[in-house]
């Protein structure tokens, strides 16, 4: 049981049975923490207990105790001339009485036979909320009332002329005797007329301060003002149950107890004294809240201020039960803490930006704990600005954990304007390094930072990133995790080879060590492909008769071994035979070469592909050429191109382009936005290799003036719709 302190009042306890006949008098002993109660000794009658109930009015307020703190209860019975008698007893933690679920369950008190046997059954209603438990009490004591007040100007008139009666008693003993009695009743009168004032004054008091404490959500609301408010409450507490017991003594019994008037004196001045110390906390909560508020607009304005235009989630997933051997050395690093960065890198098609998103989604799973700081996902189609890589990483950081936000806030509001000018070094260290060690984090729980896809922007801009990000955060934050994927471009296999290896650790997907595994979850990935495309072939064919094929020729186990550790090859192949499953688009893949490296086998496949489109097509004799075009187009315009633009610009009124994209969609693909596009930057280069395509090589200036001319050709308004594209053609060189 987890140790909690809480508020802990008793309000009744009812006798439910009890074993003994021979008993007529009993009473209740409570002790817990500091408190030992007694209860009133009642009458209990055997025989008549099927017709009134035993219940103890306790209204007892135990304090704020933790869950485990005992409490004893002993039922006894009161004996003339004998001593008193146990008839049961229990100890036990105090959460056992407080549960919600112990509410209708009796509680039990043992005897003292051998073994132990219930002789007492009580029912205890109890409550742990304070606030209610102060406003019951408050509601229900009634204002004291005030016998003596309607005779207060008497008693005053005769204390106005006391000396004078003084003074004609003198001579006569005995109206002197009897003035003096008189004299000494009036005093007793006044006084306990001047007591059920102060009374009245304290239920005032008790009423006023209540009021004023339930208005003032913030005090119960902050942990820090707590404490002052549950003694406000508490004390109200011993105030109703002392003004409710004052009432009820009548005033002779007022009269007879002459410490009351002094203990509501005592109760009035604690009222005071709490009550200076809630407007000194009302003071600082005012100013807190103010505080907080004006940092949650400084909070607010920094991350508007970060804020990077784009913010791409990630581009894919990778298939259950693949890339295990991988992403374990990513987390088994991630969890080291241990400071630097880690590199994923490898050739085009190696499935960096898949095992990227798979690394998201193990450390932000749904509705567990976060580790994933960041994400950036750079794209050459969309976003390549890599000047706002540390202001992107800041404005996640931001989002992910408030204590951070206010450590970045501040340094903006700090640096301010001058943050855009700084160099990429003192701002990484400005906006991230000196916020994130002021910060108070848990530094044994990893914080992880993602950037995929860095090959994707500019080269020129990546020389000066490429040395902040190799370092990872410095060794002051070892708990913060930079995890970078990106193709072994020239300058960053400069920075790997130039690195300490206790600074940067490098995952190649291109390392040997990892082929087994590769070719085995490149297998898995094309099985789950197929199943797809048997189930496909079933409903429309009604046989099973392609994956009697694929089966016979063990399909998924060659095919996987060609790809050459590429996914995208994988992916491609999929796609390629997705659109038409037949025995001839496999026959071919299986009957070419194998490939003896990776780029070969991407060669090879995007032949194979593009190939069997025209000899499937052998009444078609324009074919070739219209592909030809398509893929030019996609080529010197690549996020312009719509299925409208295509139609408008490259056909002519007799051919459709979706005709063409309908055939090409192993190898293009259409995006959120509309635009047609190349399925890989492995196919862009493809095509731009004359070598390599052959007589599918695209000559990229020619298709530039081609579509220049086209849109030149067009009537006035649709000339119109095209003159951005038109100015971005004129603007290119290739």
């Amino acid at each position: 049981m987890a140790e909690d302190t809480r508020f802990r009042f008793i309000e009744d306890v009812e006798l439910q049975w009890l074993l003994f006949t021979d008993v007529t008098r009993i009473y209740l002993m409570v002790a817990a923490g500091d408190v030992a109660h007694k209860t009133k000794t009642v009458k209990y009658r055997a025989y008549l207990r099927s017709e009134s109930k035993t219940i103890w009015s306790l209204q007892l307020n135990l304090g704020h105790l933790d869950a485990s703190t005992t409490v004893a209860l002993k039922l006894y019975s009161s004996r003339k001339f004998l001593f008193r008698k146990l008839l049961g007893s229990a100890q036990m933690p105090i959460a056992d009485i407080f549960a919600p679920n112990q509410k209708d369950e009796p509680l039990l008190l043992l005897g003292r036979a051998s073994p132990p046997l219930p002789t007492v059954s009580l029912k205890i209603v109890s409550s742990s909320d304070l606030q209610e438990v102060v406003k019951d009490l408050v509601s229900n004591v009634s204002k004291p009332e005030t016998p003596l007040n309607k005779y207060s100007k008497i008693l005053d008139g005769v204390v106005a002329i006391k000396e004078i009666i003084d003074l004609v008693t003198e001579a006569n003993p005995v109206a002197k005797t009897a003035w003096i009695v008189i004299s000494m009743g009036v005093d007793i009168l006044r006084k306990q007329n001047d007591a059920d004032e102060l009374i009245v004054d304290l239920y005032k008091t008790m009423l006023s301060s209540h009021a004023q404490a339930s208005g003032d959500e913030f005090l119960s609301r902050f942990a820090e003002f707590r404490p002052i408010y549950n003694s406000l409450l508490d004390h109200t507490i011993a105030c109703a149950k002392f003004i409710e017991s004052y009432a009820k003594k009548g005033l002779i019994g007022r009269i007879m107890n002459g410490n009351l008037a002094e203990e509501a004196r005592k109760m009035q001045e604690k009222f005071h004294e709490i009550d200076d110390k809630l407007v000194l906390a009302v003071v600082k909560g005012n100013y807190k809240l103010i505080t907080a508020q004006d940092k949650m607009t400084q909070i607010k304005e920094t991350r508007d201020s970060l804020k990077p235009p784009f913010i791409l989630s990630p581009k894919s997933f990778c298939l259950d039960g693949t890339r295990d051997q991988v992403l374990n050395d990513m987390m088994n690093w991630i969890l080291r803490c241990d400071g630097g960065s880690l590199w994923c890198t490898g050739m085009a098609g190696t499935g960096k930006s898949s095992l990227m998103g798979t690394l998201c989604k193990r450390l932000a799973p749904d509705g567990g704990r976060s580790q994933l700081g960041c994400y950036i996902r750079y794209d050459r189609k969309i976003y390549t600005d890599l000047s706002q890589l540390v202001t992107t990483i800041a404005y996640s950081l931001c989002m992910f954990d408030n204590r951070i936000a206010s450590a970045i806030s501040e340094a903006v509001r700090i640096r301010g304007w001058s943050l855009s000018s700084l160099e990429t070094q003192d701002k990484f260290r400005i906006l991230l390094q000196e916020p994130l060690a002021s910060a108070q984090l848990d530094k044994q729980w990893p914080v992880v930072i993602i950037v995929d896809g860095l090959d994707e922007c500019d080269v020129t801009e990546l020389e000066d990133i490429l040395t902040v990000l190799a370092e990872g955060f410095g060794p002051n934050l070892p708990f913060m995790r930079l995890v970078v994927s990106c193709r072994p471009i020239d300058c960053v296999t400069r920075v790997l080879a130039g690195a300490q290896p206790d600074t940067l650790v490098n995952i190649s997907l291109d390392d040997m060590s990892y082929r087994d595994q590769v070719v085995r979850d490149i297998q898995l990935y094309i099985q789950h492909r197929f199943a797809a495309i048997y189930k496909v072939r079933k409903l429309r064919d009604g046989t099973d008769e392609f994956r009697n094929v694929c089966e016979s020729r063990q399909a998924a186990d060659k095919l996987s071994r060609r790809a050459e550790g590429l996914f995208i090859w994988a992916a491609t192949v999929c796609d390629f035979l997705v659109q038409y499953p037949v025995e001839s688009r496999l026959q071919r893949l299986l009957e070419a070469a194998a490939p003896k490296n990776a780029l070969e086998a991407m060669t090879s496949l995007y032949l194979t592909a593009l190939r069997a489109i025209v000899s499937e097509n052998p009444q078609d004799t324009d074919i070739m050429s219209s592909i030809r075009a398509v893929l030019g187009a996609l080529i010197v315009a690549t996020d312009e191109i719509t299925v409208q633009t295509l139609n408008d610009l490259v056909f002519s009124n007799d051919r459709s382009a979706n005709l063409i994209l309908a055939k090409l969609g192993s190898v293009v693909h259409t995006s959120q936005q509309g635009y047609i596009q190349l399925i890989h930057q492995s196919f862009y280069d493809f095509l731009k290799d004359r070598d390599q395509c052959e007589e599918w090589y695209i000559d990229g200036e020619e298709q530039r003036r081609r579509l220049l001319r086209s849109i030149v050709n067009l009537d006035l308004e649709r000339r119109t719709n095209y003159l951005p594209l038109h100015n971005a053609l004129s603007g290119k060189v290739l």
